[in-house]
């Protein structure tokens, strides 16, 4: 790479010289002078030839050149980047020549293979894949509504496995943890889905381990004919021949299902009122002791009472958020009491449109008990 135009006059000597003092400081107006050099003080230094270096390139093999800095960079300690004039290939900087473009291309490749490789051994560590070929009836009623449920809130893909729940625009359950939790662990446990590999739900932690989240999971239902599988679990649903486990259990399914909805009110209830959830163990046995006299409905407005009072009494009596948290529990316990013992015409609340209805309750109460939102507004003993 050969000098400017505007510097073959001068001998190789000079042109050292002008290089050693412009970097040594001296005033680019007498260098221009001293030298007879055409250029303006500001483009000096881009008309210095470029350095070659000893070092060959280590893409193509040839020359690496050294491009000359401004006076103020080179004082400054950077360091200028060494190129090759034949491939394009720069040194110590990203590069985009072909040659690197390609080895990015590649490193990318073998790292998401790595991590294919990581995910699939995280996953058959953890969950048996095999096929099962099992029939509605060796399910039980809690597993074979949260499969369809799983499956309709996800969606089928092409591939005959499930999207991630709330894909298809319905929630899987109600938004209680402890509920989805403890169904999920029921599905993987019996065996019936494993999530797939190949979904977005296995990151690495901060400490560079594999974690993984359901929310983002697609799933393999372990069947040998998935869609069929399903569809045979829709039809003894909608049959009058129930396996005997589904008839004993329906009620169960039902109550744990209403506890969840109540539980995922109750939490949307303090969250509007800026109030933290009461304790678990006194939340649960509020639920519960609600539900054996009223409606997911009644209980909405029951939990909503206890909550509005919860904070007339933060008001009221100076107490802190925890306090009125635990206050709450309490006055609705005191307001279910007296509506049974005076026999009130309690009129429930409608579903909330925050809070829209799970495909759990969809399927629970329009497909396998056949009497849809009487299971909301009803209690269980009436249905």
């Amino acid at each position: 790479m050969g000098q400017n135009d505007a510097l073959n006059h001068l001998t190789e000597d000079q042109l050292s010289e002008l290089m050693a003092r412009y970097y040594r400081g001296d005033h680019v107006h007498d260098l221009i002078e001293r030298f007879g050099l055409k250029c303006s003080t500001n483009t000096l230094w881009r008309q210095f030839p470029a350095k070659r270096l000893d070092q060959p390139c280590h893409v193509c093999g040839a020359p690496l050149w050294e491009e000359r800095l401004p006076r103020t960079k080179h004082l400054a300690g950077v360091h200028p980047s060494a190129s090759c004039t034949h491939c394009g290939h720069i040194e110590g900087a990203p590069c985009h020549c072909p040659a690197c473009e390609r080895q990015r291309a590649d490193e990318a490749i073998k790292a998401a293979r790595r991590e294919k490789d990581e995910i699939a051994g995280f996953c058959s560590r953890h969950w048996s894949y095999e096929r099962r070929q099992i029939e509605p009836g060796d399910l039980s009623l809690k597993a074979a509504v949260a499969l369809i449920a799983l499956v309709r809130s996800g969606g089928w893909d092409d591939k005959e496995n499930v999207r991630p729940w709330g894909a298809s625009g319905a929630p899987w359950t109600p938004a209680a943890i402890h509920y989805q939790r403890h169904l999920l662990n029921t599905l993987l446990g019996e065996q019936l889905v494993a999530p797939f590999p190949d979904s977005e739900a296995f990151p690495e932690s901060t400490r560079k381990e594999r974690t993984w989240r359901p929310e983002h999971a697609s799933w393999v239902v372990l069947h040998p004919a998935p869609t069929q599988f399903i569809r045979q679990i829709i039809e003894t649903a909608e049959s009058q021949v129930w396996p005997e486990e589904w008839r004993q259990h329906w009620m169960d399914v039902g109550q744990s299902l209403g506890h969840a909805e109540g539980w995922e009110f109750c939490s949307m209830s303090m969250e509007r009122r800026n109030l933290p959830m009461p304790g678990e163990t006194a939340l649960k046995e509020l639920i519960t002791d609600l539900l054996r006299h009223f409606s997911v409905s009644r209980c909405y407005r029951l939990l909503w009472m206890g909550a509005a009072r919860a904070t007339d009494a933060m008001a009221q009596r100076n107490l802190n958020r925890k306090h009125a948290a635990n206050y709450m529990i309490g006055a609705c316990q005191r307001a279910a009491d007296r509506a049974r013992a005076e026999g009130w015409d309690l009129k429930g609340f409608g579903r909330n449109h925050d809070l829209p209805r799970s495909e759990m309750s969809h399927v629970l109460h329009d497909v396998f008990l056949k009497h849809g939102e009487d299971g909301f507004y009803q209690c269980a003993t009436e249905w």
